[in-house]
């Protein structure tokens, strides 16, 4: 039937996302794909192991960048990532959220939005978020 077959074609375009983001250097994968949602989002310190006192700004500066990534990118307008909050030990977090619904996208769309995150990294816009995030863990 058509519509399982979408359905179907939908968790997976989920699952390779999944795996694209699990297994990058930039990104944390938040949650595995929840049917054809899941969240992330871009921090390429996940392995640092951090003091407490410093863990909580660190999150709030994630959370900061989560939210300036999310605005730019929807201000760009080729593609719709939207964010939300989720609970990180205990604490409200800002990730990154993909619902795959759109018949029409591939792979290729996967990779190229993520890119377009990788690039606005480099932003004028940015560059002070991530500069205090570099201070915070040297």
């Amino acid at each position: 039937d058509g519509y399982a077959a979408l359905l179907d074609r939908q968790l997976w375009l989920a699952e390779m996302a999944a795996k694209d983001i699990a297994y990058s250097n930039d990104f944390e994968l938040m949650s595995a794909p929840d049917l054809n949602i899941l969240t992330y989002r871009y921090n390429p310190w996940k392995a640092e192991i951090l003091s407490d006192s410093i863990s909580e700004q660190f999150r709030l500066h994630l959370d900061e960048l989560t939210i300036w990534l999310q605005k730019y990118q929807r201000g760009l307008g080729e593609y719709f990532v939207s964010r939300t909050q989720v609970k990180v030990d205990g604490h409200p977090c800002w990730v990154l959220r993909v619902v795959f619904s759109n018949p029409l996208t591939q792979v290729a769309d996967i990779e190229a939005a993520l890119e377009e995150q990788r690039v606005m990294m480099k932003a004028e816009g940015c560059q002070a978020m991530l500069q205090r995030i570099f201070l915070l863990l040297a």
